[in-house]
């Protein structure tokens, strides 16, 4: 069972990273024959390069500072000598994807802007290629990880039990996610911050003083804007999905081991932990495979039709990997229950995209009504937003959690750790779609991106609409990619909590400590005291990243000012000095970066230390939910936000420059942040914080002993 376990690994990390080469050969066979664009990509290319070569330089010294740390509590016996390489694993191998995605999308910019001139299908197709870059590269990389360190363990540990080998590869495995969620957290907060300090900051200064188009060349801030684009919605946003797709998939492999018994005593089975093992990676093979038939079955028929394809072909993925998993699970335990509850999590996953499609597209009433308050002036759009925002929070949570506990029901009939495993398989499922459903997510910022060349290269007529609807479309993914990152990481989050539990009981017998310590209490103090710091804490980080935008951008308004002053860009006596306002976001998202990379490795390592094991637990419990919510809320209000302004844009209630597009500008640049900084870190921020508990849980447990 162990070699076929590797041989699924191998097979589905080949596969996926075999698309990514090939998507990167045809991409680097187009030729771009436009000048002006070919001048403006390279000014991206540039930029982006240079906040990759600043990024990697600042994350690789922290990882390589933890890595020493990690050594040294090895070399005491805390934690496995596996444990320090399987986090610098984790951090290189999610380094690695969005170094491809992000690259490759800077390529499909100019591919799909040029494509224009040659129709609707072909640009449509460019950037989706671009898409598969990152899409592919994420769960090729993983897989890819996960059969390395698979692998090692078996080979290394060859006169060993079959349930002893599985506990080994579980317990190394679970903390390589610690290296990809502090990559993912920095390249979301880095990126998040970028991008949004340079937009906030054209917006205020070109659009709400001088009028100016949105991606007009004359503003300097333009470039820095569209390299936030790759750095924080393709980089970044593959580095969150990179850390989902790993934490989802490692949970499972240690909850499937930890559920063995159970299943044996439950189902009457003689059943190895292997096989339980293997269903989650099994399930996220055929998730590439079907990824690739959904993604072939895309192709852009019409103007009407362009949002229909994208969800066919994710809706054949679903099915798909459905009837896949059918066939995996029943063959491996003749049970259904877990077949239910991989579609449960397909359905949640779907269901959640879904709701946040609704609240943020202009096609529905949501949307439309905020539009119309725009016409009532600043102080009604904003109002409305925020309402809006907040009604969302109440729907995606209640699929959310009828997904949770259908899936918990139907796998284990009250039995805790099967229906636990239940769940773990439901985050696997919805994240076993990542391939495509990524695909699709970058393909938006690829598709703004062409959409700003265009216009910089001054190209009008059938090539701008084409370019519009692209963008429109990457809107619509865009919007709906947040809420599946949400979600995903909220169910991944939760296995993952479930993981830490089993560390930290697994710490308590290694110093012989009591393992009743671990009841969450409600008449403890230090457990309410737990809950309500951890609904406070990712309120907290929100408003880091909330000023750390506010005062890049006040930097950036100052020096796109000093040089429509000094340089007289606006009358075309100087070109733009774009490289200097990506020099102030790529400082500013370096900067203020730090603080809440300190807050969410401390916070929780406090809180353990301090409380103890079942204050710990209790905090990550409510700054799951608090964080949840706060990050839907933000992403849903953005959402709206930007797509009520394009709905009057489009010549509804007075169209551009109308007193009601005034106002839905403001509203878009306070929405700016919460959709694409605050909102996006916070998936990260739940992820981060239970990594970095467990990966910390036996040292914290011995302090907390030790000292109280």
């Amino acid at each position: 069972m162990e070699k076929l376990n590797l041989l699924i690994l191998f097979v589905a990390a080949i596969a996926s990273l075999t698309m990514v080469v090939l998507k990167k050969r045809w991409l680097s066979q187009q030729e771009v024959k436009e000048p002006k664009m070919l001048e403006i990509a390279g000014y991206i290319k540039s930029g982006v390069l240079s906040f990759i070569k600043r990024q990697y330089i600042s994350s690789g010294a922290v990882i390589g500072i933890i890595f020493l740390v990690l050594l040294f509590l090895a070399a005491k016996d805390f934690i496995s000598f596996y444990t320090p390489f399987a986090v610098l694993s984790g951090a290189f191998f999610s380094a690695l994807s969005a170094y491809f995605g992000m690259t490759a999308a800077v390529f499909a910019n100019a591919i799909t802007a040029h494509y224009t001139k040659n129709g609707l299908n072909p640009s449509f197709l460019s950037a989706l290629n671009g898409g598969a870059v990152m899409g592919f590269s994420v769960c090729g990389f993983v897989l890819l990880d996960l059969a390395i360190w698979y692998s090692l363990i078996y080979w290394l540990s060859p006169n060993i039990s079959t349930n002893e080998l599985m506990q080994i590869i579980t317990s190394t495995v679970i903390t390589f996610s610690f290296g990809a969620s502090f990559m993912a957290f920095m390249a979301r907060v880095a990126g998040g911050i970028f991008t949004k300090a340079a937009d906030f900051a054209a917006d205020v200064v070109g659009k709400g003083e001088y009028g100016l188009e949105e991606d007009d060349p004359r503003n300097p801030a333009t470039i820095a804007d569209n390299v936030g684009d790759n750095a924080s919605d393709v980089a970044g946003m593959g580095q969150d999905l990179n850390e989902s797709y790993a934490g989802g998939n490692v949970a499972a492999m240690e909850a499937g081991f930890q559920s063995f018994t159970s299943f044996s005593v439950m189902f009457g089975l003689a059943i190895s932990a292997s096989v339980l093992v293997m269903i989650p990676l099994a399930i996220s093979a055929i998730g590439i495979f079907a990824s690739i038939i959904g993604l072939a079955t895309i192709k852009a028929n019409n103007y009407q039709d362009l949002l229909n394809s994208v969800r066919r072909g994710i809706y054949l993925t679903s099915l798909l990997i459905a009837l896949g998993s059918a066939v995996v699970i029943y063959f491996s335990l003749q049970s259904w229950g877990l077949f239910f509850a991989v579609v449960l999590g397909l359905l949640t996953g779907n269901g959640i995209a879904w709701i946040a499609e609704y609240f943020t597209s202009a096609d529905y009433r949501p949307v439309k009504n905020l539009a119309e308050k725009a016409t009532g002036g600043h102080p009604s759009v904003i109002v409305e937003g925020i309402s809006l925002g907040m009604k969302s929070v109440l729907f995606t949570a209640l699929v959310l959690i009828a997904g949770m506990l259908a899936a918990f029901f139907v796998s284990g009939k009250g039995d805790f750790d099967i229906g636990i495993y239940g769940v773990s398989l439901a985050a696997v499922a919805m994240l076993s779609t990542l391939p495509i459903t990524l695909t699709v997510d970058a393909f938006g910022p690829i598709a703004d991106n062409a959409q700003g060349l265009i216009e910089m290269s001054g190209i009008k007529g059938e090539r701008a609409k084409i370019g519009n609807s692209l963008d429109s479309l990457g809107n619509t993914t865009a919007a709906t990619g947040k809420g599946y990152a949400i979600g995903s990481a909220a169910f991944a989050a939760i296995a993952l909590i479930n993981a830490l539990w089993h560390t930290v009981h697994a710490a308590l017998l290694k110093f012989d400590l009591p393992v009743d310590n671990i009841v969450l209490n409600i008449n403890d103090i230090w457990i309410v005291s737990g809950l309500i710091l951890g609904i406070a804490v990712p309120w907290l980080f929100a408003s880091r990243l909330l000023k750390a935008v506010g005062d890049a951008a006040f930097i950036m308004i100052a020096e796109i000012k000093r040089q429509i002053k000094d340089l007289g860009i606006l009358a075309g006596e100087n070109p733009p000095d774009y490289q200097r306002c990506v020099d102030i976001s790529t400082k500013a998202a370096q900067k203020y970066s730090i603080v809440p990379a300190i807050l969410v490795t401390f916070i929780p390592i406090t809180v353990a230390i301090f409380g103890g094991p079942a204050m710990i637990l209790a905090f990550l419990l409510s700054a799951l939910g608090s964080g949840f919510c706060q990050a839907v809320f933000m992403a849903n209000a953005g959402g709206a936000w930007d797509n009520a302004k394009k709905y009057i844009e489009s010549g509804m209630f007075g169209g551009k420059n109308s007193f009601a597009h005034k106002a839905a500008i403001t509203g878009d640049m306070v929405g700016d942040p919460f959709k694409d900084t605050a909102g996006p870190s916070l998936n990260i921020l739940i992820k981060l914080m239970v990594t970095v508990s467990i990966l910390t849980a036996p040292v914290t447990v011995y302090l907390h002993y030790l000292l109280f």
